[in-house]
């Protein structure tokens, strides 16, 4: 987060928010969360993943419009989620324990959760099939809509999961100030989160 990369990045949306006033502030859609902003009209854009759908397609009620992140000046690049199942190693019953993950990553249980609540496959073979679960369920409010977009990133490679630290919550507790002072109220320089980084360095090593 402290690198010149990162924060050329950061810049560009902080300049966005409170210099051009082209994007939205959480102050300017109250604090809504960005699904419900744009629900709600609101935000003519927003930046969201699948897991946003059935929120969206049950609550908007205009034409939608999908399209993958576009490329920046180093690669194209999108969120994948960090969800995972994983088997304690102290487990006292680790046959029915292998039995329950590998039914949990099997197709059944894919498109289960693609009917259900409309989550996308991490299988990229049950990509199309939860697409054309979306256009039954959805028929009017999915017409037209490039449902492929949303596995764009993980088909041709450019998803990436996000940073988890060993001690999160301490991350988190030091991050947040820090990103509320520059994104949401428009107090601090971008440039002050080469000092956030050192201190989540910091404490992850245990010296705070």
């Amino acid at each position: 987060m402290g690198r010149p990369e990162a924060l050329a990045a950061l810049e560009w949306v902080r300049a966005r928010i409170w210099d051009d006033h082209v994007m939205a502030s959480t102050l300017d859609v109250q604090n809504l969360q960005p699904r419900q902003a744009f629900i709600d009209q609101r935000l003519a854009m927003v930046e969201e993943g699948s897991w946003a759908l059935k929120d969206v397609l049950e609550g908007a009620d205009f034409r939608l419009g999908v399209a993958p992140f576009p490329a920046g000046p180093a690669r194209r690049v999108t969120l994948a989620t960090t969800d995972g199942f994983a088997i304690y190693a102290g487990t006292q019953h680790p046959e029915a324990a292998w039995e329950l993950l590998k039914f949990l990553i099997s197709p059944e249980y894919g498109r289960a959760m693609a009917r259900d609540e409309l989550l996308q496959p991490a299988r990229a073979s049950l990509v199309e099939e939860w697409a054309d679960l979306i256009r039954e369920q959805y028929p009017h409010q999915s017409r037209g809509l490039d449902l492929a977009a949303f596995a764009e990133g993980h088909l041709q490679g450019y998803s990436v999961t996000a940073e988890v630290f060993a001690d999160m919550a301490s991350a988190l507790s030091v991050v947040r100030p820090a990103w509320e002072e520059i994104f949401k109220l428009g107090q601090a320089p971008v440039d002050s989160l080469r000092e956030t980084s050192a201190l989540i360095e910091q404490a992850q090593l245990g010296g705070a």
